[in-house]
């Protein structure tokens, strides 16, 4: 058992967490959180958070997981440089996608 500070509110099937709380939960049950929820948990004292890549895979190509994610990163008192720039890039290709493709413009010269 660990113990995590919850970073926003969260709320599933195996249970639910009130922001700004800290709870002790088995590391099973924390990874299971933050892979429906990127960085929701965030382990206190020593431990180590998930991975760049563990965060990457588990936002996978969802934009409302990757906003939680970097918002999580951004707001943590070491964020990583290369996790906010992954998840940078995976939203602006998810805000290019829901454009069409197209930046901008209507491709009328």
């Amino acid at each position: 058992m660990a113990k995590y500070k919850v970073q926003w509110d969260y709320s599933s099937s195996i249970g639910a967490f009130d922001k700004g709380a800290t709870v002790e939960v088995d590391d099973a049950l924390a990874e299971h959180v933050n892979r429906d929820s990127p960085g929701v948990l965030k382990p206190v004292g020593n431990e180590k958070g998930p991975s760049v890549k563990d965060v990457i895979a588990s936002v996978g190509d969802d934009p409302e997981k990757a906003s939680e994610a970097l918002a999580a990163e951004t707001e943590a008192a070491k964020p990583r440089k290369s996790l906010i720039e992954a998840l940078t890039a995976l939203l602006a290709i998810a805000s290019g996608s829901k454009n069409g493709g197209t930046e901008g413009g209507n491709g009328e010269s």
